[in-house]
């Protein structure tokens, strides 16, 4: 991830210090020994700062470069999926108000829902679960 994270592929940062990108992969991997002078070395290949801090366990941990990309893009994400959500609710909240104005126009609007509602209830109608505006407003 560190490697990814600074744009420079295995190959690129094996090259700097020295060694083959399958040793590199192997140091990494945990198959053999990482040493601190291979993780200075790896940090100065790809321009990085390298700290060792000691903290009680209780301690709140630093989130790495790559930590908090991730997070960001969990975030943006599910930002994206509730602005979609938004533009459906205000969709069907539109076509209600539609409903209701023609109704209106025709004499009958007192028992359209003009906007969608999201508590439900078991409808007296048909025994089920459902929000309130599909079963004439909860009047079952």
């Amino acid at each position: 991830m560190l490697i990814a994270a600074s744009g420079k592929t295995f190959k690129e940062v094996a090259d700097v210090i020295g060694i083959s990108a399958a040793a590199l992969s192997k140091k990494l991997g945990g198959e053999t020994n990482l040493t601190l002078d291979s993780i200075v070395d790896i940090s100065g290949a790809i321009e990085a700062d390298f700290d060792i801090v000691f903290r009680p366990k209780s301690a709140h941990r630093t989130r790495q470069p790559w930590e908090a990309k991730a997070t960001i893009d969990a975030i943006t994400t599910l930002y994206s999926e509730i602005k979609v959500m938004h533009a459906h609710v205000a969709a069907l909240n539109r076509t209600t108000a539609d409903i209701a104005r023609a109704q209106f126009r025709k004499g009958v609007a007192s028992k359209i829902p003009t906007t969608v509602t999201y508590s439900s209830f078991r409808c007296a109608n048909d025994g089920v679960n459902h929000p309130k505006a599909l079963c004439g407003g909860g009047q079952g």
